[in-house]
């Protein structure tokens, strides 16, 4: 559902406000699950850098795109080297790329692609 979400954004908006809405929305669903695993402690900071990286991408993809686009591309990169790599189970990585790192290569790829052209009034 969440993969369908981010097609449908990336088709029926702006690529780069699809792409920070995407960014935001992940970094959202991270901070939840960082929260309810370790309630508030010393882990629960430590295990939020990746979602302060993320919010903060997000916020200066309207000041920098392109470079907010290659970070976030190198992230998506990471997190699917990071948590696929070392499945046993060929399902268990397909769903872990699916979850952890297509949202962040979508909205990469989304800061990269030309926004729509302004049409000329004939």
């Amino acid at each position: 559902l969440a993969v369908k979400l981010f097609i449908s954004l990336l088709q029926n908006h702006h690529p780069q406000k699809a792409a920070q809405a995407i960014a935001l929305f992940f970094a959202g669903v991270w901070l939840l699950f960082v929260l309810l695993s370790h309630g508030f402690s010393l882990m629960t900071l430590v295990e939020m850098l990746p979602f302060l990286l993320l919010v903060g991408l997000a916020l200066a993809t309207d000041r920098w795109p392109r470079v907010c686009g290659m970070l976030l591309i190198l992230i998506g990169l990471g997190f699917g080297l990071v948590f696929v790599r070392n499945q046993r189970s060929f399902y268990t990585g397909l769903i872990l790329f699916t979850v952890l790192a297509l949202p962040v290569l979508l909205s990469g790829i989304a800061l990269l692609l030309p926004g729509p052209k302004p049409e000329q009034a004939a």
